[in-house]
């Protein structure tokens, strides 16, 4: 396999199925044969057989997923992938986003004092 970049994202509201789905349709490879979608901000990394034939790769770079041309291109290496957010799911979210407010304890009220009301 080897590592090719796009240039959609999840800003774009890509999923790995609509990519798969397209390259399997304009290139003719059946989507087994598609390896690892790698999705980040504005792009993504998608993984191909090695031994791609130019024409299906010059073809591909015309390709439209969610209205954007992939601009497909090939990449030796694969940059890590940005540390994840710890304090809430959305990058730049604040730690008191996702908090939510306590409300004070029920008093207890035990068996036997309900017995004698």
């Amino acid at each position: 396999m080897e590592t090719f970049r796009i240039e959609v994202g999840s800003v774009h509201g890509i999923k790995p199925g609509n990519i798969v789905g397209a390259i399997a349709n304009e290139a003719d490879i059946e989507g087994v044969h598609i390896g690892r979608v790698d999705i980040r901000e504005d792009h993504s990394y998608v993984d191909l057989p090695e031994g791609m034939p130019k024409p299906i790769f010059k073809q591909l770079q015309k390709v439209r997923v969610a209205g954007r041309e992939l601009r497909i291109s090939h990449v030796t290496e694969k940059p890590p992938k940005p540390p994840r957010a710890t304090l809430g799911r959305h990058p730049g979210a604040s730690p008191a986003a996702g908090a939510r407010e306590r409300r004070p304890a029920k008093p207890k009220i035990s068996a036997r004092r309900r017995a004698k009301d």
